[in-house]
């Protein structure tokens, strides 16, 4: 996979789009604010991997390319969580 600013951008829109639904629905408070905040409430673990489905991308734990990609989507998602209201 490869972390070109379009999948990363995409791939990070996905999760975010999850983790509001699951604020809308209650799962999760809006006062979040960071990423790990999220395992209080759910498994944020797996907003990763439904991504990975969503893209096509197989989980590859043992991949060092596909963890620093990650790394970066859970990035954004935290300037995300930490920029909205709520």
């Amino acid at each position: 996979m490869e972390a070109t600013p379009s999948n990363l951008a995409h791939f990070s829109l996905g999760m975010i789009q999850e983790i509001k639904a699951d604020m809308a629905a209650g799962t999760v408070p809006a006062t979040v604010k960071d990423f790990s905040q999220l395992h209080d409430y759910v498994d944020a673990n797996e907003y990763l991997i439904n991504a990975l489905a969503a893209a096509g991308w197989d989980h590859d734990p043992a991949s060092e390319a596909q963890a620093a990609f990650l790394n970066r989507a859970m990035s954004m998602v935290n300037v995300w969580l930490a920029a909205k209201r709520g």
